[in-house]
C-alpha cells in the first residue's frame, strides 16, 4: 500500500500538478480537457486520501491477525491486490460523480461550475463530511485500536521478550502510519474547511484574501506529495537506509570508509584472516 501512495503521489507532482497550470493560464484550445482534468484530479485526490486511510487499517488488520491463531489466512499479496483494486474503484467512483455529474464547464472556462446552484452546499456538506470527518476518524480509530493491541501484548509477553525484533517492528510501523496520518491531515483538511465555510456562508470567494486562501489550501494538498516521503524518512530507518542509499551513493561509500577506519577490531581480525590464509597456502 505504501507502492500505492508513492504511485499517487507521483502522478499528483508530475501530472496533477503541471495540468493545473496548464488549465489555470489556458487559452480557447485547452477547453476540451478540462472535464478530462477534473476527473484526474478528484481522481488522485481520492487514492491519496484513500490509500492513507487504507494504510491504516492494514496495519490494524495485520495486528490482530498476529494475536490470533483461527484467522482465516489470505496470501499477502492477494490481499494488498485485493485492497489496492478497492481503492481504485472507489476513487473513480468519487472522481467521476462531480466531474460528470454535478459540475459543468461553461464555453471558454475551464473551471468546474455547479449546474445546480442547490447543489452547491449539499454537495460541499457531504465532502467536508467524508474528507474532514470520516476519514480522520477512520484514521484515529485505527490507531487508537492498534496501540491498544499493541499495549495489550506488552503486557501480557514475558519481560525477556519485551524488546523483540518483532514488537520493535510493530511500533517502527505505527510510527511510519501516525507520519503519514498527520501529513495527511495538514494538508488536505484546510482545503476542505475552506470549501465548507465559502458554501455555508456565502461568502464571496473573488476578494484578494480568498483567493489567496485559495491557493494557499491548493498548494498544501500538492505539498502532500512531498510531505509523504519526508514523513517516511523520518519516522521509517528502512526507508531512510534505502533512501540514502540511492540518492547519496558518495556518503554511504565515505561513510563505510570511517567505520572501517574506526573499527580495530574489524581490522586485525581480517588481518589475522589474510595471515592465515598464507600461512596454510
Amino acid at each position: 500500500m505504501v507502492l500505492n501512495l508513492a504511485v499517487a503521489d507521483i502522478l499528483n507532482l508530475f501530472v496533477n500538478a503541471p495540468m493545473y497550470y496548464l488549465i489555470k493560464y489556458h487559452n480557447d484550445e485547452m477547453f476540451s480537457v478540462c472535464k478530462a482534468f477534473a476527473v484526474f484530479r478528484f481522481l488522485i485526490h481520492a487514492l491519496i486520501e484513500l490509500s492513507v486511510v487504507a494504510i491504516s487499517g492494514q496495519r490494524y488488520f495485520a495486528t490482530i491477525s498476529a494475536f490470533k491463531e483461527n484467522s482465516c489466512y489470505f496470501k499477502p499479496r492477494t490481499k494488498v491486490i485485493t485492497v489496492i483494486t478497492v481503492v481504485w474503484m472507489l476513487s473513480l467512483m468519487l472522481a467521476l460523480i462531480p466531474a460528470l455529474i454535478v459540475f459543468e464547464f461553461p464555453n471558454g472556462v475551464c473551471y468546474p461550475v455547479m449546474k445546480y446552484e442547490n447543489w452547491a452546499e449539499t454537495f460541499y456538506i457531504l465532502s467536508f463530511t467524508f474528507d474532514g470527518v470520516a476519514l480522520p476518524i477512520l484514521l484515529f480509530a485505527f490507531s487508537i485500536l492498534t496501540a491498544r493491541i499493541l499495549k495489550k501484548s506488552a503486557r501480557e509477553i514475558p519481560s525477556e521478550l519485551a524488546n523483540s525484533e518483532q514488537e520493535l517492528a510493530r511500533y517502527r510501523s505505527a510510527k511510519v502510519v501516525t507520519a503519514i496520518a498527520i501529513a495527511y491531515i495538514i494538508c488536505f483538511i484546510p482545503r476542505c474547511f475552506l470549501s465548507f465555510i465559502i458554501s455555508s456562508q456565502h461568502l464571496d470567494n473573488s476578494t484578494i484574501f480568498m483567493m489567496y486562501l485559495d491557493e494557499i489550501t491548493n498548494y498544501l494538498i500538492f505539498s502532500n506529495s512531498c510531505l509523504n516521503p519526508i514523513a517516511l524518512y523520518l519516522a521509517s530507518r528502512v526507508f531512510r537506509r534505502h533512501f540514502n542509499r540511492y540518492l547519496f551513493p558518495c556518503y554511504r561509500i565515505s561513510q563505510n570508509i570511517n567505520k572501517r577506519k574506526q573499527s580495530p577490531v574489524s581490522r586485525t581480525t581480517s588481518e589475522f584472516r589474510i595471515s592465515g590464509v598464507f600461512e596454510h597456502s
